[in-house]
């Protein structure tokens, strides 16, 4: 049973090489990488990786659509991702971001081996990294793991983050929906997170795994990330109710980097009271990744920073965008439903 990794990527290089090196060392036959900006450096040090392929989306790249390349970044991983799933040569298909990180221990190969022969998208749920102390200086991937809550339990779990639980979903500053396995050659219309020419009976967990999720691998990458945002995209007071909360606490006029850094700070550096409520309700993990060992397996005698201001040292050239008006942004999303629709026909 073969399976791969497809990413879009636009991040920094050690980073990047620690998601390949995860991919690898779990036996990924493939890690597909759309390089959404250059990174001349970093495709340098993946070339060598066996089963690493790397597509630059550059402006030759997006001359396949009519319509160029796509505003939101989500629609660029969606065309990523049907993309490589239409062009597949392995079994299953897993499609996440360059900061997340499948559970390390266990045989991927034979969770999905086991899966019934019904079973068209293998769920995957996420945990979300947050802190017990303060973040380490000197590794990028400290921490533990914050679970989702059930729905059931959202008021005892509100009750717990107090003041911040406007800007959590489900306990997440990201998502708290599972990512997937797509089975190939069934003809799937995936997306981000599921497929849409699905049922219920389609889909199955992935037991025992878990993706491990890092939004925010440092302060300034998670406070950068939502200006982009809030530069980029005119519609984002319309975003999920959590997620319009922290875009607005980073918009808010006169707001300061402290005031800032100590929004990203209440949200995830969670008090001894407050991680241990949150562990009596088994919604606290430490997670099994070992991502230096990782690195050192597929980069052997390649030293990464993982240290904050390594990271954060690290250049990204984002390709600039102008701001795109209503008509263009619907236009554009009925040139991807007729797509779709002739895809599906």
């Amino acid at each position: 049973m073969r399976w791969s990794v497809v990413a879009t990527v636009s991040e920094p290089a050690p980073l990047v090489a620690a998601f390949v090196a995860a991919c690898v060392v779990r036996g990924a036959t493939e890690v597909h990488l759309y390089l959404d900006t250059p990174q001349p450096a970093l495709e340098a040090a993946l070339a060598g990786v066996p089963g690493c392929v790397l597509i630059r989306c550059d402006a030759a790249y997006w001359r396949a659509l009519p319509e160029g390349r796509p505003w939101a970044p989500s629609d660029r991983q969606r065309y990523n991702l049907q993309g490589a799933y239409d062009n597949s040569r392995v079994d299953w298909l897993l499609h996440i971001d360059a900061d997340e990180f499948l559970s390390r221990g266990g045989d991927v190969a034979a969770a999905l081996a086991a899966l019934p022969a019904s079973c068209l998208v293998a769920q995957v749920p996420v945990v979300e990294r947050v802190y017990l102390t303060a973040p380490d200086p000197d590794d990028i991937f400290d921490g533990v793991f914050r679970r989702p809550n059930p729905l059931p339990l959202q008021a005892q779990v509100d009750a717990i983050d107090g003041a911040v639980a406007p800007f959590l979903r489900q306990g997440m500053t990201g998502y708290p929906s599972s990512k997937a396995f797509f089975r190939t050659g069934r003809g799937l219309q995936t997306d981000i997170h599921s497929a849409r020419n699905v049922t219920l009976a389609d889909i199955s967990p992935l037991q025992g795994w878990q993706l491990h999720h890092f939004d925010g691998l440092t302060l300034q990458s998670w406070i950068g990330k939502r200006q982009r945002v809030i530069a980029q995209q005119p519609g984002w007071r319309s975003f999920a109710p959590a997620r319009c909360a922290q875009l607005q606490a980073i918009a808010a006029e006169g707001a300061t980097q402290d005031e800032h850094a100590a929004l990203y700070l209440a949200i995830k550096q969670l008090s001894p009271a407050r991680a241990a409520a949150l562990a009596a309700l088994d919604l606290i993990t430490p997670g099994d990744l070992d991502l230096r060992g990782d690195l050192a397996r597929v980069f052997p005698g390649l030293g990464f920073d993982l240290s904050v201001a390594g990271f954060d040292g690290c250049e990204i050239r984002y390709l600039a965008r102008r701001p795109q008006g209503w008509v263009a942004r619907i236009a554009a999303g009925l040139r991807r439903r007729v797509r779709r629709m002739r895809r599906a026909g």
